[in-house]
């Protein structure tokens, strides 16, 4: 098994996270595939999440950084190495980030095959629910304050995995575009991009 993200807890003893002052080109879309692929491993069985004692902590800035490890595909990584990218910007090695970005892919691709085949009638509906796009709508002027359409639609996207929900670029964006047309009461959109939807799901 190959290891990321795991220090010493000598900062004058190798290995030691390496803190940049800047994120590094595409930090904030590797941070959304790590996590999707992590959350996906609470459902695979293809590795498995082991629980441990105790919290690790941040050797940064010594926040507490979980207790678990992520065992996948020949990887072994810890719960807390997220923070460690998004907080102190801190770059995985390049193999690790292609392992990740090459998972997410395959998630994409599968996702978006299963979507029109073991979709049911009834589970359309989801996508016009009031309970599901009112509690994305409620978001829209708290969390995505200020986030241009490709941030809202990539934070949509993690809220659909959040919720064990099919994530995909195209139904993120249709839900991004929706929750946008209630707000400003555009029925007749709105009708239409369920149609849209409900119909592209049944082929």
């Amino acid at each position: 098994m190959r290891e990321e993200g795991f220090w010493s807890d000598n900062p004058e003893q190798e290995p030691w996270p390496m803190e940049r002052e800047a994120p590094w080109d595409g930090q904030s879309d590797f941070v959304m595939m790590l996590g999707a692929v992590e959350n996906a491993l609470k459902t695979s069985d293809l590795g498995k999440i082991v629980a441990y004692r105790g919290y690790s902590h941040c050797r940064i800035c010594d926040q507490l950084n979980g207790s678990k490890e992520y065992h996948y595909n020949e990887w072994i990584w810890p719960q807390g190495f997220k923070h460690y990218i998004e907080s102190h910007n801190v770059m995985p090695s390049q193999d690790f980030m292609d392992m990740i970005t090459g998972e997410y892919v395959n998630m994409e691709m599968k996702m978006t095959r299963e979507i029109g085949k073991a979709t049911k009638p009834e589970k359309l509906m989801e996508w016009d629910d009031n309970k599901l796009i009112g509690e994305i709508k409620k978001q829209v002027r708290s969390d995505w304050g200020g986030l241009d359409r490709n941030s809202a639609i990539k934070f949509i996207g993690k809220e659909l995995l959040n919720r064990g929900l099919p994530s995909t670029h195209k139904l993120s964006e249709f839900i991004y575009d929706l929750v946008q047309d209630k707000i400003s009461g555009c029925r007749n959109r709105i009708d239409s991009k369920v149609k849209e939807l409900r119909r592209r799901l049944s082929q």
